[in-house]
């Protein structure tokens, strides 16, 4: 028993001895560990933070440098920071966001990033080096930057539809995307225009592209026509056309579909966003344009209908698709909308039906990114949204801009002359147009503003530019040698040319001389210069209206073509053609109204455009400012050039 007891007392006694750590141990142990830990992450930061200085001062040298061979190549530094970036001249690492601003004849270029916290660097072209913090009326990031989700709806110009039983043209491209940005983060946006529609049995053209954040949304294809099948395939592929049994192009899988298939004596319908378009079933039924897609209780990119002769043409899809033409011309597919236009009815005299243009819509939680300007800016609850019909620039707004709305028109192109051997000049093109919303930023300093002067016969107008916008001049009507000069707005074809290119998001396309008879008029702000008809001169295209100037007022319609029978100029100073041996009326000054074309004898000479005009509107007591001719209309004070001139935005 005593050895037993021993034992096991021992036992017990050895057992006592195999303890765990105590709470007070575990404490300690913790605590040591937290400390270490900490250790490492402040670390861990600080080389972080001083590996991003490192990469801002890197990206500013470089910029400097591209800056620098900027100015040797245009004696002068990019007006803002959308020019910069434009120009491709402010190389940067993906974290770092800059801010620029021109002051006379110098730059300060500041750069931030997330990473570096609360550290930035400047350089001045005025000093020459990389100094520390950012520039004056800059803004420094303080703690974390604001990081938001923004959803993107990215909508290209839709397909114009074919001429003679034209199948309806595809809608435009539809990307849609939900992006993280920082604030500070810039992006320049471009919208797509919608392609001409088809005439004299050639298919449509191929709508424009659209972009913004890395992102493009491709071209509506165009609608065939019963003969032609060319320019098909794009966002949403265009419709087959009558006759021909031909098929729908194919779209591009991820943006649109397909559309649908002609069949004798019944085209196809354009493809839409949402669906493909649908097909023609022959006996003069004709098929109706996809439906389009669905944004936020909205449709966009619609297919366009294809065209009938006394039967049944097809619907334009939802979402702004043209209906075909029943024996007549396809309807235009709805601007901003991406909307494939409609197909002409059969018999070569109907023509298709345009493209809609094409749409950019931010939007996101007002809360989360506060300060961002760019478009036209609504509400939806909550939310801000950002809707983009041209150019643009979707940006964190400067402490040192202000806020104004502009119009920039371009002189209008010259009228093409007439010739001896008969033949009646052309239309010229109306100057480019640019309107930009009402929350369009100006930093504060002084601003060359110039007004572009009419073309004379066969010439094209000058450009107007005032800041970052450039109003491209109106092209020239076509002579008696036929060619058309591209602009603003395309000047008119003449000896069986088609017209002349406008400019996207500023003007049309001249219209085609499609038969030898008589001459096309010329593009305007708002559509296309009119085909000639018979013997008869196209009437130019109409222009667009603003009351920007305090009085509702229509600018950049194309001059009227030549003919038998004389043409109007489209509605914004465009001049009408003459049918005898008259020269051709000039377009209305300072509205960049193309010139009429010249008379069919002895190298008459078209009318002159019209010159630009520039005007600057904003609210009164929100600035002050100079230049031009300073007037005011209810809240606002207004600046209008007819002249060039200096504007100073203090």
């Amino acid at each position: 028993m005593k050895c037993w007891y021993s034992s096991r007392f021992g036992y017990n006694r050895l057992q006592s001895n195999i303890s765990g750590f105590t709470i007070v141990e575990l404490l300690v142990v913790i605590v040591v560990i937290g400390i270490l830990a900490a250790l490492s992450i402040v670390s861990y930061t600080g080389i972080t933070q001083r590996a991003a200085a490192v990469t801002l001062k890197s990206d500013l040298k470089s910029s400097s440098t591209q800056l620098a061979l900027y100015n040797t190549t245009n004696s002068t530094y990019p007006i803002d920071l959308a020019a910069a970036t434009t120009a491709n001249v402010l190389p940067k690492s993906p974290d770092t966001t800059y801010q620029y601003t021109l002051t006379g004849a110098s730059y300060c270029l500041s750069a931030t990033s997330p990473k570096a916290g609360s550290t930035a660097y400047h350089y001045s072209s005025l000093v020459g080096t990389i100094e520390d913090g950012v520039c004056e009326g800059h803004t420094a990031l303080t703690g974390n930057p604001i990081i938001a989700d923004i959803e993107v709806l990215i909508v290209a110009g839709g397909g114009g539809g074919g001429s003679a039983y034209g199948g309806g043209g595809g809608a435009g491209g539809v990307v849609n995307r939900l992006i993280t940005i920082n604030s500070g983060d810039t992006s320049v946006f471009n919208i797509g225009v919608g392609g001409v529609g088809g005439t004299g049995a050639y298919s449509g053209s191929k709508g424009t592209n659209s972009t913004a954040f890395g992102s493009t949304a491709i071209g509506g294809g165009a609608g065939a026509s019963c003969l032609d099948r060319t320019n098909m395939d794009g966002g949403s592929g265009g419709g087959g056309g009558g006759d021909n049994a031909g098929r729908g192009a194919g779209g591009l899988a991820t943006q649109g579909n397909i559309g649908g298939i002609g069949a004798v004596y019944g085209a196809g319908g354009g493809g839409g966003g949402g669906t493909a378009g649908v097909n023609g079933t022959g006996g003069n039924i004709s098929g109706a344009g996809g439906a389009g897609y669905l944004f936020h209780s909205v449709y966009y990119a619609g297919g366009g209908g294809g065209g009938s002769w006394g039967g049944s043409s097809g619907v334009g899809g939802l979402g702004g698709g043209g209906a075909g033409g029943n024996s007549a011309a396809g309807s235009n597919g709805t601007a901003n909308t991406g909307g494939g236009g409609g197909g002409g009815g059969g018999g070569t005299n109907w023509i298709g039906g345009s493209g809609g243009s094409g749409i950019v819509i931010i939007r996101y939680k007002t809360s989360e990114l506060p300060g961002y300007i760019g478009g036209t800016v609504t509400y939806d609850g909550e939310y801000s949204v950002h809707t983009f019909t041209q150019y643009g620039v979707f940006r964190l707004a400067s402490n040192n801009s202000h806020i104004a709305s502009v119009l920039v028109v371009a002189g209008g192109g010259g009228g093409g002359s007439g010739a001896a051997s008969s033949y009646e000049g052309a239309g010229g093109g109306a100057g480019g147009f640019v309107l930009t919303s009402g929350d369009y930023y100006i930093p504060a300093g002084t601003y060359s503003v110039t007004v572009g002067n009419s073309g004379a016969s066969n010439t094209k107008g000058q450009d107007s530019v005032f800041y970052n916008i450039t109003a491209v001049g109106g092209g020239f009507g076509g002579g008696g040698a036929g060619i058309s000069g591209p602009g603003g707005s395309g000047g008119g074809g003449r000896t069986m040319q088609a017209g002349a290119s406008g400019t996207a998001n500023q003007g049309f396309a001249g219209g085609r001389d499609s038969n030898g008879c008589a001459a096309g008029g010329g593009g305007g702000a708002s559509e296309v210069g009119s085909n000639n008809s018979s013997c008869n001169g196209g009437k130019g295209g109409n222009g667009l209206s603003s009351d920007i100037s305090g009085t509702l007022t229509t600018y950049a319609g194309g001059g009227g073509g030549g003919g038998s029978i004389s043409s109007v100029g489209g509605t914004g100073g465009g001049g009408a053609s003459h049918a005898t041996s008259q020269p051709g009326y000039a377009g209305t000054p300072n509205t960049g109204g193309g010139g009429g074309g010249g008379g069919a004898t002895g190298n008459t000479p078209g009318g002159s455009g019209g010159s630009g005009i520039v005007i600057i509107k904003y609210l009164t007591g929100s600035t002050s400012a100079t230049g031009g001719t300073k007037t005011t209309s209810g809240l606002y004070t207004i600046h209008t050039f007819t002249t060039s001139d200096a504007f100073i935005f203090q």
